[in-house]
């Protein structure tokens, strides 16, 4: 059964017309209807659909997603994901509860949903995770509760956004400034203060880099089973 048949069924089962579908679930009005005449879906809309069905976006689409997007259907978890997209158009980035879970060896435990993305569109996909922000230093610019997307890097250059880890703060997002022998560390929030290391201070403590902020993303439901394309 094709997602447009589920849709189909839903609305007879709950005597429905699709414009109240779209209407309710918060789908743009003829979202349905270019669908049936071949637009493709964005994950987003299908997450959308889903959520309002009170079905994982698994289900709704397990007939169509290589149709779709030319890949498999989206993995149960992340530890099924490496082998189920080996061949996929798409990659599955892990996203994880908070900065400290990456702080060294990140557990797939902590791992609370996925975004699936295309490699075309980012680059270095395999060296890439989501962690939901906990504090509110960088501030407005992103938000406890926001997910920030990294790409691995432990050179960051100045004035790249990064996650960083030291063990006399913990692992936190600041924007990187580099002077001189100086690393800074510069919130947002003019209410947080700056750290700085000395060169020596970041070879000894020691401070590790995680990696560069590429991407921030809003209002993101923490469920194993949510797909997000980014």
């Amino acid at each position: 059964m094709s997602f447009l048949d589920k849709i189909d069924e839903y609305c007879h089962q709950h005597n429905m017309k699709q414009s109240r579908f779209e209407r309710e679930s918060g789908l743009s009005k003829g979202m349905i209807s270019r669908w049936r005449k071949g637009t493709r879906p964005r994950y987003d809309s299908l997450q959308i659909a889903a959520d309002y069905m009170q079905i994982s976006l698994k289900d709704l689409i397990s007939q169509d997603a290589a149709d779709i997007y030319g890949s498999k259907p989206v993995p149960d978890s992340w530890s099924d994901a490496p082998d189920v997209v080996r061949d996929s158009a798409l990659r599955y980035i892990p996203v994880y509860r908070s900065p400290d879970s990456v702080a060294h060896d990140p557990d797939p435990a902590d791992i609370v949903t996925h975004f699936a993305v295309l490699p075309d569109n980012t680059p270095d996909a395999d060296k890439c995770y989501g962690v939901m922000i906990t504090d509110s230093g960088m501030s407005p610019y992103i938000e406890a509760g926001d997910v920030v997307i990294i790409r691995a890097d432990n050179e960051p250059a100045s004035e790249d956004i990064v996650v960083v880890y030291s063990p006399g703060t913990g692992t936190i997002c600041r924007k990187l400034v580099r002077d001189g022998d100086a690393v800074i560390l510069q919130p947002f929030n003019r209410h947080c203060n700056a750290i700085v290391y000395r060169q020596e201070e970041l070879d000894l403590l020691p401070v590790i880099f995680k990696g560069k902020v590429i991407d921030i993303i809003r209002d993101v439901k923490s469920s194993s089973d949510s797909v997000h394309e980014l």
